[in-house]
């Protein structure tokens, strides 16, 4: 496994080529990717055309029909960069995008969920949304393994 790239190996020796095994890995990842968004894509018109006489119900559905999109978009730029194809003010800049729209995603949920609940239990749901999204940030952005490592 000499010719493999490795994220831990900090020498002075350029990377060398992708193993070969890699090639394959990443095809099969892509068509992984595809059939979820073709579900998605089609699960969000039929409900779309389902609710079209609902302007509501239909923005919620091309609000996370977006927020899904671009969300597995920058997962997988993210996921890209973290091989050693970016740098660390790109992952940095892409962990901050995908956090908010995570949070978006998650308060459009909250919102739509809570509004078919009693008072109390909406309340709940939206404090729920709230401890995640700042449980997180507080993952992404304050803890850093690397800081772990060095101690």
């Amino acid at each position: 496994m000499a010719g493999r790239n490795k994220q831990h190996d900090h020498g002075s020796e350029p990377p060398g080529p992708p193993h070969p095994v890699d090639a394959p890995r990443r095809r099969r990842r892509t068509w992984l990717s595809v059939f979820p968004l073709l579900y998605l894509s089609a699960s969000a018109a039929v409900y779309g055309y389902r609710e079209r006489g609902e302007p509501w119900s239909l923005a919620f559905v091309l609000f996370s029909y977006s927020d899904l999109l671009a969300l597995f978009y920058c997962l997988g730029r993210f996921e890209r960069a973290a091989e050693g194809e970016g740098t660390t003010e790109q992952r940095r800049r892409l962990k901050a995008v995908i956090w908010a729209l995570a949070a978006a995603l998650m308060a459009g949920f909250s919102f739509r969920v809570s509004a078919v609940l009693p008072a109390a239990l909406g309340a709940l749901i939206w404090v729920m949304a709230a401890s995640v999204t700042v449980g997180g940030f507080c993952g992404l952005f304050l803890f850093d393994r690397r800081d772990n490592e060095k101690q």
